[in-house]
């Protein structure tokens, strides 16, 4: 059965349901009352029994996709995408996304997705703003492996031979996002075949670059900086081991333990 949940930050609600093949899935659904959420999760269950039975939907199913494809495009999207329903379009719809840039692709995908973190946004805007610069206004279905390896090619490269000039790591990183990005492609039946599938990405940690920063050195540069806003996130990087910058930022002063000092 599915069921939902609420985020208490955002109030936004989403429908959990396990899949056919047995995985759980999210489909997230927004800032709706529980009575509609609680509907969806109803609709969901039945489409998830008719894929695994092989049946045609009910009529009140059949009649809610109609209006959700009518008056809810982007959470059609998310049912199309989850295998849930079918995607209905026109042949002009069909060969506009087949001739759609794939920089302009990603960076819808990034505004239609509502259940991403700040963070991951920030991410994957980055990465797009990397695809413009190699593929330009390639079309998605113009992608190819070998698009993929001298896109790999040109992040690693030094910024003086006229490449990005990326350690592994954060090579590694933007490659996984295109990769993502085309996936997505794949599953709205856009292209066939993730031309990103076969090129091996780099996530190892680059060890050189850690160091071991003493505590006099930090003390040092806690007293050149002006802001004691920045002062705090700079000490709870260096003593309280907090990542930065997403878990300073998120900290309320009930994370504060005062009477243990920590």
């Amino acid at each position: 059965m599915a069921s939902v949940s609420t985020n208490r930050k955002t109030g936004s609600r989403r429908v959990l349901f396990v899949s056919t093949n047995g995985t759980r899935k999210a489909l997230h659904v927004g800032k709706v009352t529980m009575a509609t959420a609680t509907e969806i999760g109803a609709h969901v269950d039945h489409l998830v029994l008719c894929q695994q039975a092989r049946e045609d939907f009910r009529q009140s199913t059949r009649q809610w996709i109609e209006h959700v494809r009518s008056h809810w495009p982007r959470l059609a999207r998310r049912l199309v995408t989850f295998g849930l329903i079918p995607e209905v379009l026109t042949k002009s719809e069909e060969r506009h996304r087949r001739d759609m840039c794939f920089a302009d692709f990603a960076d819808q995908l990034i505004t239609e997705r509502m259940d991403l973190k700040p963070n991951t946004i920030l991410l994957w805007r980055q990465t797009v703003v990397r695809i413009r610069e190699s593929f330009g206004s390639l079309t998605i279905s113009a992608v190819t492996a070998k698009h993929a390896n001298d896109f790999k090619r040109w992040l690693l490269s030094p910024v003086e031979k006229g490449g990005a000039g990326y350690a592994s790591t954060s090579a590694g990183k933007h490659m996984a996002v295109t990769k993502a990005f085309l996936q997505e492609a794949v599953d709205a039946g856009i292209v066939n075949v993730n031309p990103f599938g076969k090129v091996v990405i780099d996530r190892q940690r680059n060890r050189t670059r850690q160091r071991f920063i003493d505590s006099s050195v930090i003390t040092q540069v806690i007293s050149l900086v002006a802001d004691p806003e920045f002062q705090a996130v700079i000490a709870l990087s260096r003593w309280g081991g907090l990542r930065t910058p997403s878990e300073p930022f998120a900290m309320q002063w009930k994370h504060i333990d005062w009477d243990r000092r920590r």
